[in-house]
């Protein structure tokens, strides 16, 4: 028979006797109350068959002691004691996020975000939707981030061996290897450069040959690249390592910091062979001095003093004058050189003369038609003249060629010295 402990109406099963055939009858007005297989004490539509206390509504798990605030979590495993609803892990026990909709398949993922799907356990990102890793123990915070690399240096062929002030062709390609695009603008642009180096990184720089900048974002996967141009190479003889650098200023927040150089091949310059050019502002042959500085433009017109006449005056040519009879005449100079006359005084002047001569030489002058002198010396670009003096004609007859000759004993050492004459034109003398 059946064996029951009654208090009023609540009664409590005690013992069952197995030869008591059934039915059986209650000497008591109780209602006996048979259990669903299980101690559940929820409030709500909680058919578990196992001790399953949730105080939420249909959570139908299979698994034992799923303690759950949240409704319709409908776990396999044990012991998922989350706060947040729709938690459906389907072999890791003990899966104790606060945020919702977890689906990992590996235990202990104790993250604070939403949307976690790795599956790889042990990842405490604190950054939602990380659904790439598969590796354990992944506690970044950001889940993308962009990794700048560079891929190439274009243009000319390393090694390579060039003169001082020769160009190498040059231009790069890069590329943005991370999972994040990388954010650019005017103001953070992504900076580029290619080094010549003394060592084999951008620190021990000797010389940017270039440089550019990227202001436009940079996707992830995408590329980009400058094109080749020449560029000047000016620093003293010796090798050197072309490194490209890229994100030289580390504007971009990248993933690897530590990939941003590539090392391209060797330069090796040589002393340049060019001659000084010694009136265009440049040290040519990078000997350490410009122009007029340089021992090779000791002479040079640009360097030095150079007397060139440049007008016969008032005397209009050709003419015929009868010998003896007063002409007028004068003439102007300059010094057209890059340097200043030096030794002329009044001890020391410099003569000019008019000749008249068969030839266009001075040298063969048949008679000198007006001499002065000058006492001072001219600075570069400096002009002077003679003015307009009034001489008596003494010169043989025939028809002779005008010959204005300034510095005409050769007192001032010239740049040029084979342009001290002017023919002016020719004059008929007549007796």
């Amino acid at each position: 028979g059946l064996e029951f402990d009654c208090d009023g109406d609540d009664c409590a099963l005690l013992e069952v006797d197995l030869a008591t055939s059934f039915p059986c009858t209650f000497s008591t007005s109780a209602t006996a109350v048979w259990a669903d297989g299980g101690d559940d004490d929820d409030a709500t539509d909680d058919d578990d068959a196992t001790d399953d206390d949730d105080t939420a509504p249909d959570d139908d798990d299979i698994a034992p002691d799923d303690d759950d605030t949240a409704p319709d979590d409908d776990d396999i495993a044990p012991d998922d004691d989350d706060t947040a609803p729709d938690d459906d892990d389907t072999v890791a026990p003990d899966d104790d996020d606060i945020a919702p909709d977890d689906d990992d398949i590996a235990p202990d993922d104790d993250d604070i975000a939403p949307d976690d799907d790795d599956i790889a356990p042990d990842d405490d990102d604190t950054a939602p939707d990380d659904d790439d890793d598969i590796a354990p123990d992944d506690d970044d915070t950001v889940a993308e981030s962009a990794d700048i690399v560079g891929l190439s240096v274009d243009g000319d062929t390393f090694p390579i061996t060039i003169e001082q002030g020769e160009a190498l062709d040059l231009g790069y390609s890069y590329a943005n290897d991370g999972l994040g695009d990388a954010t650019l603008s005017v103001a953070s642009p992504l900076v580029n450069r290619i080094h010549l180096s003394v060592g084999s990184t951008a620190a021990t720089s000797a010389d940017i040959l270039v440089e550019g900048t990227r202001t436009a974002d940079l996707v992830a996967g995408g590329s980009s690249f400058l094109g080749v141009g020449a560029r000047t190479v000016t620093l003293a003889p010796g090798s050197y390592q072309v490194v490209l650098e890229v994100d030289a200023t580390d504007n971009v927040p990248e993933s690897d910091e530590s990939n941003n150089e590539l090392l391209a091949g060797t330069v090796t310059i040589v002393p340049s062979t060019a001659p000084e050019d010694c009136s265009n502002g440049t040290d040519d042959d990078f000997d350490g001095d410009e122009d007029c500085d340089d021992s090779e433009c000791s002479g040079d017109v640009a360097c030095e003093p150079d007397l060139v006449p440049l007008s016969l005056d008032t005397l209009s040519l050709p003419t015929t004058v009868a010998d003896g009879a007063s002409i007028t005449l004068g003439y102007s100079y300059q010094n057209a050189g890059g340097g200043p006359t030096t030794g002329i005084s009044v001890g020391s002047p410099m003569n000019n003369r008019v000749h008249l001569s068969p030839t266009t030489s001075p040298a063969d002058s048949v008679a000198v038609i007006l001499s002065a002198t000058r006492t001072s010396n001219l600075n570069p670009g400096q002009s002077s003249a003679l003015s307009a003096v009034s001489v008596t004609l003494s010169a043989p007859a025939g028809t002779w060629n005008v010959l204005v000759s300034v510095d005409d004993e050769d007192l001032v050492a010239e740049g040029d010295e084979s342009n001290n004459v002017l023919v002016a034109g020719t004059m008929t003398v007549t007796n």
